[in-house]
């Protein structure tokens, strides 16, 4: 059977139109979307852009701009236990480095 969405190619706009957007606005549109034009694609690329910018302003605050790509890699690897691991372990090197 075919996806709803695809009847007027939905999907493949969706999915154009999150990869075109900038990291902070991905998350916001993909959720706006209904979920029968959402692929997994497009939620997988929102989920890494929203952690990603959480990364990046992180980072901007401590003076570290590698944390977006860290917890953006994470994301792609699973979900958000691993990145929650991930941006922890990032924050224990950034701290000890003080001590």
């Amino acid at each position: 059977m075919k996806h709803p969405g695809e009847k007027y190619n939905l999907v493949s706009l969706v999915n154009t139109i999150v990869f075109a957007l900038p990291k902070d606005r991905k998350i916001t549109f993909t959720k706006a979307v209904k979920e029968e034009v959402r692929s997994e694609e497009a939620k997988t690329e929102a989920e890494k852009g929203f952690f990603e910018e959480i990364g990046e302003v992180i980072g901007e605050i401590f003076g570290e701009k590698q944390v977006g790509k860290v917890v953006g890699k994470a994301v792609d690897k699973s979900k958000v236990g691993k990145v929650v691991a991930e941006v922890k372990k990032f924050f224990e090197n950034f701290f000890r480095s003080w001590w």
